[in-house]
């Protein structure tokens, strides 16, 4: 009888070994179908998310663009002249299918005779201040751009009553916003415009005026 119960225990060692041994085993091949089938479904979510960026991706669009009354001067441009400081306000504005963030921004203000030549690093001025600005669908925001009406200095101090008509100068605001959407792609918009008679109008160059 003892040698049977000796038997016995043994065999129910055994048959508690193997079955520890089958469950950790077990629970092993479970952790990595259950890792697997996760990075499946994240991939899958990946790959959605970006197909729906893609087909509802973010477009920033410069909307209006006005040149901003001197002060208690209250003069347009025809009446600038060298020196004057000038002020204009732009809207931009979210066109596309899902929110983005502003990320980069220059402008420059150019006054010219002829065609306006692309500004150096010297010429351009920041829009955002190194911050990131968010764009939900549809929002609008405005941004002021500064510069000072870079004409014939006559020396001596004159100034010439009306310059920016008299002599037939002409006014080029040219920039570029860079943005970036959900799944870190970047894209940018650049913008030209020139001072005509109803307002700034929009330059047909694709160096100066374009986007991605």
């Amino acid at each position: 009888m003892k040698e049977f119960l000796s038997c016995l225990e043994t065999y129910n060692g055994a048959v508690t070994a193997a079955a520890t041994v089958f469950i950790a085993m077990f629970t092993i091949v479970l952790a990595c179908v259950t890792r697997k089938q996760l990075r499946i479904a994240n991939g899958a979510i990946k790959l959605a998310r970006e197909e729906f960026i893609s087909t509802h991706r973010p477009i920033l669009k410069i909307r209006r663009m006005v040149f901003k009354k001197n002060g208690a001067l209250d003069f347009g441009p025809d009446e600038l002249s060298h020196g004057d400081k000038v002020t204009i306000t732009i809207d931009v504005v979210n066109v596309g299918g899902i929110s983005t963030w502003m990320v980069k921004g220059w402008y420059s203000i150019i006054f010219s005779k002829g065609t306006p030549t692309h500004p150096t690093e010297t010429d351009r001025r920041n829009l955002t201040d190194g911050q990131s600005i968010s764009f939900a669908v549809g929002q609008r925001r405005s941004f002021e751009l500064e510069g000072i009406a870079r004409l014939k200095d006559q020396g001596c101090g004159m100034r010439v009553m009306r310059q920016f008509k008299v002599e037939g100068w002409s006014m080029f605001v040219l920039g570029e916003i860079r943005y970036r959407d959900d799944a870190e792609s970047e894209r940018s918009t650049g913008f030209a415009r020139s001072w005509g008679r109803d307002g700034f109008e929009r330059l047909n160059n694709p160096d100066y005026d374009y986007e991605d």
